[in-house]
């Protein structure tokens, strides 16, 4: 949809499915493109048909080929994994 944001959000737990549930109810619309695991844990997991498109170190990359308008963060991130980036 034209008027829908493409969103990565960054996160594979319990809480991205709670994201996912509202956004699907929320009054903004989402095209959700993929999740972002914030290790490097490249696991085939799907979140209600979201699937991991890559990890932290990638994320730039994915931001631009994925032509991303918005970035939700849904993880606990450490203060480590946040200053790599």
């Amino acid at each position: 949809m034209a008027d829908c944001d493409r969103t990565l959000i960054i996160g594979t737990g319990k809480q991205v499915d709670l994201l996912l549930t509202q956004l699907a109810t929320s009054k903004e619309k989402h095209t959700v493109m993929g999740l972002v695991d914030s290790g490097t844990n490249r696991s085939k997991i799907t979140i209600q048909d979201i699937s991991v498109v890559g990890d932290l170190t990638e994320i730039n990359t994915l931001l631009t080929s994925l032509k991303v308008k918005r970035l939700i963060i849904a993880a606990n991130l450490t203060t480590e994994k946040k200053l790599q980036n």
